[in-house]
């Protein structure tokens, strides 16, 4: 862990699932996730970076009269939301937003809190998270984390179920496959039950007599076959 006025978080990468250098944020506060530009007074005023051979710092969001502004040397490159996978090609939720920079950028945090690192994080990636007073800021796909080029250490069991929640870029979970072939097996056994419960009563009944009739004679006594017989032989 790393405290201090001045946090840093590590530098711009690839890893993961990615299709080029940039920084993907996501912000949780009080057990919900939504986009870092819906933080901008609270979180991305504080937010800087730095580009490999830059010499100055510079802030993501700048307040601009009763707003705040994007720094244009960071583009917006895709927002939180329902989206095409670059990857994958698939419809899926992106979980945060991505902001283009080059790779080895520097990234930092200026105020209190906290950050720890976790490594080869699936699609994410290398991944540091900041924690500063109510909110969490979560940075993927990163070349560096601090302190090393690469750290180590898992996620917290609680964290991993918020993450697969919310990043479902994400893929669908097997317990939620699961639950999809159930229900449909489960839809299929009603159909099944409820079109031969509807159909002619004639009908079951000759199905229910060569059911019973591969039975050989004397193992069981089946009244539409032996019945008859019982009568004719009488």
């Amino acid at each position: 862990m790393a405290t201090g006025p001045s946090l840093y978080l590590g530098k711009v990468g690839t890893t993961g699932t990615s299709t080029g250098p940039h920084a993907h944020w996501e912000v949780m506060k009080d057990g919900k996730r939504f986009a870092l530009s819906q933080a901008r007074s609270d979180i991305g005023q504080y937010l800087q970076f730095r580009k490999p051979g830059a010499s100055v710092w510079e802030n993501l969001y700048s307040k601009q009269g009763d707003g705040f502004s994007l720094n244009p040397s960071a583009v917006l490159t895709s927002p939180m939301g329902m989206r095409t996978h670059p990857v994958h090609g698939d419809q899926r939720m992106h979980g945060g937003e991505d902001y283009g920079l080059p790779e080895g950028t520097q990234l930092r945090f200026l105020g209190p809190g906290s950050v720890a690192t976790y490594a080869n994080r699936g699609g994410a990636g290398n991944v540091s998270s900041l924690r500063t007073g109510p909110y969490e800021l979560q940075t993927f796909h990163l070349s560096e984390l601090p302190g090393s080029s690469t750290t180590r250490g898992k996620y917290p069991e609680k964290e991993e179920t918020a993450t697969a929640e919310t990043t479902q870029e994400n893929q669908t979970s097997s317990a939620s496959f699961d639950d999809l072939l159930n229900s449909y097996l489960e839809k299929q056994a009603i159909d099944q039950f409820a079109q031969q419960m509807f159909q002619p009563k004639a009908s079951r009944l000759s199905q229910f007599s060569q059911l019973m009739g591969m039975f050989p004679t004397g193992a069981m006594y089946n009244p539409l076959v032996d019945a008859p017989r019982q009568q004719q032989q009488g």
